[in-house]
């Protein structure tokens, strides 16, 4: 966010759901390696900009509710 507050650049929300995976549980993003086969789906979100002025904390909840909900709509379409 604060890189995208300095560089006038948005923010994607991206997000994406596999039917069949891996999970690598304790790693620090808890890594799923999708396994031969599996249904993939990736979703996205209208772009997020952060202007100069704007509360970051606001934001993150902002792009929080949005990778959430992204989320849930990839791991919907796949029908996990």
């Amino acid at each position: 966010l604060f890189l995208a507050q300095k560089s006038g650049r948005p923010i994607v929300p991206l997000s994406n759901a596999v039917s069949r995976r891996l999970e690598i549980r304790g790693s620090w993003d808890n890594l799923q390696v999708p396994l031969p086969f599996a249904r993939a789906c990736v979703c996205h979100a209208p772009p997020i900009y952060v202007g100069p002025k704007d509360d970051l904390e606001r934001k993150a909840e902002e792009l929080r509710q949005a990778l959430d909900g992204l989320t849930e709509r990839a791991e919907g379409l796949i029908g996990d």
